[in-house]
């Protein structure tokens, strides 16, 4: 297809599963936490075992009084608290692992995997090495997640986490680098900015 609808149709398609993931919404149970919360420990029962696997149907009990405890630790906990306690004392340290490592997400390129022909299209590829480029990429994320599950058991998550950034850090700024370097006429470097995209995309995995 190489009209409007081209690019149109994938986004019209997904448009198909609201109806019936509403449908099928609409005879879920409610989380049994929710219901604690609000008091309702009847209906957070009758979720809880509905919830609950038949083998351990026995347990929902256990679960639901486990869930009534926590609920109120953490209201004792939350007491006299505001958002400023999230800037103080231990909290301020959670605070700052939880934005950096989000943070670190959002800048280390990843946003612009979902429109990596486009990319590569304004770096200087043709429309036929973009596609190819972006199904090469893929591919790569795809064989950097599969790995991830066997490395993460020897390496741990903070190792493969760290390093990954810091690879995508240095692709970064090499990509910067081509950048320059293709606006001054040298169209290799375009295929340099467009392969060191690829790798970065495996270290994500």
């Amino acid at each position: 297809m190489t009209g409007i609808w081209s690019f149109r149709m994938p986004f019209a398609v997904q448009w198909a599963w609201p109806v019936p993931l509403f449908l099928i919404l609409l005879f879920a149970p409610e989380s049994p936490w929710w219901l604690v919360r609000k008091g309702k420990i009847a209906q957070a029962h009758i979720s809880a075992r509905r919830l609950t696997p038949a083998a351990s149907k026995e347990r929902s009990k256990e679960t639901v009084s486990s869930m009534i405890r926590t609920n109120q630790l953490e209201k004792d906990v939350s007491s006299g608290t505001s958002f400023l306690d999230c800037f103080r004392g231990t909290d301020l340290r959670r605070t700052e692992i939880s934005m950096i490592t989000w943070t670190c997400q959002i800048m280390c390129g990843l946003q612009f995997a979902n429109y990596s022909t486009y990319f590569f299209q304004q770096a200087g590829l043709d429309t036929s090495n973009s596609f190819s480029m972006t199904i090469g990429l893929y591919g790569a994320a795809f064989v950097g997640t599969l790995l991830s599950w066997w490395l993460i058991t020897i390496l741990g998550r903070r190792q493969i986490f760290t390093t990954g950034l810091f690879c995508l850090a240095i692709g970064q700024l090499l990509i910067g680098i081509l950048s320059v370097v293709a606006d001054k006429g040298y169209n290799g470097a375009r295929w340099g900015q467009a392969c060191k995209y690829s790798p970065n995309d495996l270290s994500l995995g």
